[in-house]
């Protein structure tokens, strides 16, 4: 079923597939996220992997405040993606440039506990990532890994590594 739903995004040239530099094109990484975290925490994970932006997405567990009120946690993210707060925020190299979605699917999906999570995928089948309502559990070909706590993002992918035995977390280990 992914293979099939991977075949028809790449002929339509879809916005879900991934732009991946160095991870394989069907591999993906998120980093599970909350508000609970220390800032500085998330920050040092832009910090390690802002070489390697284009490979991974953060996912904020939750809204802050209620669904309704959308602002707070839009100034959540942005105060999170600025790099020196005693800077002009509206500079662009004072910023970060990473994907930050609220997207519940994705941890329900994967059944992720706690954060912060590193969650690496092959085979991901990125309809998940559509605004319908897809979530049950993961097709039978997507492997995923899970590291959770606040260790180092290098350390939790070398030990997802072991695992998974991928070319492409190499790549992005060596691109860190």
């Amino acid at each position: 079923q992914t293979k099939e739903i991977m075949k028809q995004l790449e002929n339509t040239n879809s916005p879900l597939l991934s732009k991946n530099q160095f991870l394989n094109p069907n591999e993906k990484l998120f980093i599970v996220i909350s508000s609970s975290l220390k800032k500085e925490t998330i920050r040092n994970y832009f910090k390690m992997l802002e070489n390697v932006n284009t490979d991974v997405t953060f996912v904020l567990r939750g809204v802050i405040g209620t669904p309704k009120k959308i602002m707070p946690t839009i100034n959540y993210i942005n105060d999170l993606l600025t790099k020196d707060l005693n800077k002009d925020k509206s500079d662009p190299s004072n910023r970060y440039s990473f994907n930050v979605e609220i997207n519940p699917k994705i941890t329900r999906r994967f059944d992720v506990k706690q954060v912060p999570a590193v969650l690496f995928i092959k085979n991901y089948n990125p309809v998940v990532q559509e605004y319908k309502d897809v979530i049950g559990s993961p097709d039978k070909d997507e492997l995923y890994w899970i590291a959770y706590g606040e260790a180092s993002i290098d350390y939790a992918l070398k030990q997802i590594n072991k695992k998974a035995k991928s070319d492409g977390i190499e790549r992005l280990l060596k691109a860190m």
